[in-house]
């Protein structure tokens, strides 16, 4: 019937229903005694498959030689060791990890764990070097690892970023940035938040439609 699999679960105490993208193929729907799941996924189709879309492609790290990080390439050396290390080569562009268990979901799990410290620094180096040069006040930087999300903004000035933007062109990862910190003056999506965004990025608007369609394709994890 649809492009996706669906995965039916009975909420008993459910009053109407929930749903829920697994992953770029699933969706799972849980539904109360009363609902017809099917009607559901039909009415929610255009929504499911633009989700979908969005979900980020499963990347084989076992056989990827090379990760970019804005725009520098590192050569991918993954060898079995007695125990678990991710080491960067700066001068040499080199990413070597040894793992304990060769397989991907360890893989990944690991380089989540092991890249993120760099990531932060990163993150908040460019976030605050943006900031100070247009002269917005920031609250607290920290990351995470979300599927579609690449960043958040909290009316207190805290923002949240996902780790994997900095594997983004530089030009795409200073957007989500710039992003973030026009939700510090702006809120909402109104015309007033995409005209202060564009002041700070003139290809705001290039930018952000290649946020929908490319940016996930990047992420590794």
């Amino acid at each position: 019937m649809e492009n996706f699999k669906v995965e039916v679960k009975a909420g008993k105490m459910l009053l109407g229903w929930r749903l829920k993208i697994v992953d770029r193929e699933t969706v799972q729907i849980t539904t109360g005694r009363f609902e017809n799941w099917q009607k559901i996924i039909e009415s929610k189709k255009e929504w499911i498959e633009h989700q979908l879309a969005k979900m980020p492609v499963k990347k084989d790290l076992l056989n990827q030689k090379i990760i970019n990080i804005l725009g520098e390439n590192y050569s991918l050396n993954i060898s079995l060791g007695n125990n678990d290390s991710l080491l960067f080569f700066e001068e040499e562009k080199e990413i070597k990890i040894r793992v304990k268990t060769m397989t991907d979901n360890y893989i990944k799990k690991l380089i989540d764990k092991k890249i993120r410290p760099k990531a932060l620094k990163i993150i908040r180096d460019k976030t605050k070097e943006l900031a100070e040069r247009f002269e917005i006040k920031i609250g607290d930087i920290k990351i995470k690892n979300q599927k579609t999300r690449f960043g958040s903004c909290a009316t207190s000035g805290n923002l949240n970023f996902n780790w994997q933007i900095i594997l983004f062109p530089t030009d795409k990862f200073e957007h989500v940035i710039l992003h973030e910190l026009t939700h510090i003056l702006e809120h909402n999506h109104s015309h007033r938040f995409w005209g202060k965004l564009q002041e700070m990025d003139p290809n705001c608007y290039k930018n952000n439609q290649w946020l929908k369609t490319d940016a996930t394709k990047y992420f590794i994890i």
